[in-house]
């Protein structure tokens, strides 16, 4: 239906911006620069995953009237999933000194994430030890408004 073909323009859209992205590359580096340079084998992973979601991309798009067909296939979304983990590399830009501050206030958010671990467990034991003190103060008694909501 309408929603296939949302999907179907979507999916179009990013495979065409892999391409693009690879092309690019490619046009700016040189073939073998770029498929032997350096960073070798993230460019082969990258030119596979592109070349294996283009493959999904045009057996869908010419298998479209056998849907069992294409439902069997294995999803190449998933591929880009781990493409997009190449993200991570931008980290290494992090150790950059304009970065120093950011770094320090992110390690102490994460060195600090055990302390409030510990204190939302100990928050919680104080809140259940005075709704114990409360019920066993307020509920056994016949008071108004209170008894219903204390005695269980």
């Amino acid at each position: 239906g309408n929603s296939d073909l949302s999907w179907m323009l979507m999916d179009s859209t990013f495979s065409a911006i892999f391409i693009a992205e690879i092309g690019f590359k490619l046009f700016l580096h040189g073939f073998r620069k770029h498929f032997c340079g350096r960073s070798y084998a993230l460019n082969i992973f990258d030119a596979t995953l592109v070349a294996v979601d283009l493959l999904q991309l045009m057996t869908t798009i010419i298998m479209s009237d056998s849907a069992s067909f294409t439902e069997e296939l294995p999803s190449a979304s998933l591929f880009r999933i781990v493409r997009l983990v190449k993200i991570t590399r931008l980290l290494r830009v992090l150790q950059n000194e304009v970065f120093k501050d950011l770094l320090s206030m992110i390690q102490g958010i994460l060195g600090g994430m055990t302390t409030l671990a510990w204190s939302m467990v100990l928050f919680g034991l104080v809140i259940y030890i005075i709704a114990l003190l409360f019920r066993e103060f307020f509920g056994r008694k016949r008071e108004e408004n209170v008894f219903e909501f204390f005695n269980s």
